[in-house]
């Protein structure tokens, strides 16, 4: 039976679900660019919380994205115009910045760009279009709920993880900078997503209980 909250219910969902999957896939691209560029010999572990803080905001933006083409109903609508449309939202920004960058070379910036800005965007496109056409379950929410708040705990302890795991800093200048302002650019985001994905699990586990007892 479809009830007059489920709704609303079910956008709270995209937008944990999004912000979640975000984290995870760009967090991960953030995380290979760390492990692998010589780029940051100073402060190897910057793009996996950069990274990371980038999906969550991008995640929020493909799941922005998936509400705004499928139509108000509790099951949301078909996987497959979700999938277009988160893939468009999440990698629209970068996408753009890429093509704006180098407009000459884009031959040699398309490997880039598929492995860092397409691969990530299709992997939240795919959890988004999955939770967007299947039907509701109550249950849904409180994990949705739960998973926001593990992303965003995530995020606020990656700096710590990320500098223990990377070489010793080297470099000086506006170099030894970097990694206080990428923490605190990571804790900006992380502990709003934190809160909200306590809030968020906390009401739907007293609700949950409240029908329980009096069913």
């Amino acid at each position: 039976m479809t009830l007059p909250g489920d709704h609303d219910r079910r956008i709270w969902d995209v937008l944990c679900v999004g912000t979640t999957s975000g984290v995870v896939a760009w967090g991960a691209v953030g995380a290979w660019t760390a492990a692998t560029a010589d780029a940051y010999p100073w402060n190897a572990w910057i793009p996996f919380p950069v990274g990371a803080v980038k999906g969550a905001l991008l995640g929020l933006l493909a799941a922005a994205a998936v509400l705004a083409v499928l139509p108000r109903s509790p099951r949301l609508g078909r996987s497959g115009p979700a999938f277009c449309a988160a893939f468009v939202g999440g990698s629209l920004p970068a996408t753009a910045r890429t093509v704006n960058s180098q407009p000459d070379d884009l031959m040699t910036l398309l490997p880039h760009w598929a492995g860092t800005v397409a691969l990530p965007a299709a992997v939240c496109a795919v959890a988004l279009a999955m939770l967007a056409g299947r039907p509701y379950r109550p249950g849904q929410s409180i994990a949705a709920g739960a998973a926001l708040a593990v992303a965003g705990g995530a995020l606020v302890l990656v700096p710590a993880i990320a500098s223990a795991l990377a070489p010793e800093v080297r470099g000086n200048g506006g170099h030894a900078n970097e990694g206080p302002l990428a923490m605190m650019f990571c804790w900006s985001i992380g502990l709003p997503v934190l809160f909200a994905g306590l809030v968020r699990w906390g009401l739907l586990q007293t609700s949950s209980s409240g029908r329980r007892e009096t069913g």
